[in-house]
């Protein structure tokens, strides 16, 4: 049931987030860091989607180490260190209200 419910949490809050972040630049950028990293998605639009999942996530009050936790699950083929790492580009790229005071 708790899996549902943070299914349809994040389904709406995407659909609310996905505008304001919809600048190609900007995805331009994370797709650039995510490769750098050396994460792999099949496309681009799904690293993209999963990076504003992130976001969705944290909207909903989302701790960090959960937020990882549903990358890793979400994307089995992202090992848990790689799904810290994409949480952190996702966070600076798409939600840095949510980066520690100070970065």
């Amino acid at each position: 049931m708790r899996r549902l419910l943070v299914v349809v949490a994040v389904s709406s809050a995407l659909g609310v987030a996905v505008p304001a972040h919809a600048d190609p630049a900007t995805n331009a950028s994370f797709i650039n860091a995510v490769t750098k990293a050396g994460i792999k998605f099949s496309d681009d639009q799904s690293a993209i989607k999963a990076g504003k999942t992130v976001c969705a996530l944290m909207d909903l009050w989302q701790a960090e180490p959960d937020v990882v936790n549903e990358v890793t699950e979400q994307n089995p083929n992202i090992r848990p260190d790689k799904a810290e790492l994409f949480t952190v580009i996702a966070r600076t790229t798409y939600c840095p209200q949510y980066l520690p005071p100070g970065q």
